[in-house]
C-alpha cells in the first residue's frame, strides 16, 4: 500500500466516524428519553427492595434492619470520659505553668525597668549634690584664706579679684 493509499483510506475511515457522530446526534435529537435510558443502563444496580417475595407462594417478607448500624453492647452506661479529662487537666497544668511564667518574665521586667529610670535619676541628683559640694568647699576654702584662718598653699596667690565672694542668683 503507498502512501497516498493510506492517506485516502484514513480519510474515508475519518469521514465514516464523522457520519456516525451526526447519525447518534440526530437519534439523541430525535428521541431524547432512548438516551437517557441508554446513559442510565451504565448506572450502578439498584439494591435490593426493603420488601421481597419468598419462594413460597403468596409470602411477602420485610427487611427492618435496612441497612442500620448494630446498638453498642450497652447502651445504658455512659460514656467514659476519663482519658481526656487526664489529657485535659495535663494540658492545663502545662498552660498554666507557661501563663504563670510569661507573667513572672513580664514583672521582672517591668520592675528593672522602673528601677533603673529611678537610678538614672537618682545618680543625676547625685552628681548635681556632688558639683554643688565641691563648689561649697572651694568657696570655703577661699573665704578661709582671705580670713587668715588657713594657710594657702601657693605663695603667688595674694589677692582675690574683685566680686569673687558674691550672692549667687541662680535657683540650683
Amino acid at each position: 500500500m503507498t502512501r497516498d493509499e493510506m492517506i485516502e483510506q484514513s480519510r474515508r475511515r475519518a469521514e465514516e466516524l464523522r457520519a456516525d457522530i451526526e447519525r447518534r446526534a440526530a437519534e439523541r435529537e430525535r428521541d431524547p428519553a432512548a438516551m437517557q435510558d441508554w446513559l442510565l443502563a451504565d448506572a450502578e444496580p439498584i439494591e435490593a427492595p426493603p420488601v421481597s417475595e419468598n419462594e413460597l407462594p403468596h409470602i411477602i417478607y420485610r427487611d427492618f434492619d435496612g441497612g442500620a448500624l448494630t446498638p453498642g453492647s450497652e447502651p445504658d452506661m455512659p460514656p467514659d470520659f476519663s482519658g481526656w479529662e487526664k489529657w485535659l487537666d495535663g494540658h492545663l497544668a502545662i498552660m498554666r505553668k507557661a501563663i504563670l511564667d510569661d507573667v513572672a518574665r513580664g514583672t521582672a521586667q517591668a520592675t528593672m525597668t522602673l528601677i533603673q529610670r529611678e537610678r538614672a535619676r537618682f545618680e543625676r541628683e547625685l552628681a548635681i549634690l556632688k558639683n554643688e559640694n565641691a563648689e561649697i568647699k572651694g568657696m570655703l576654702t577661699s573665704a578661709l584664706m582671705l580670713l587668715g584662718q588657713k594657710e594657702t598653699k601657693a605663695a603667688d596667690i595674694v589677692e582675690l579679684p574683685r566680686g569673687f565672694i558674691r550672692k549667687r542668683t541662680d535657683a540650683a
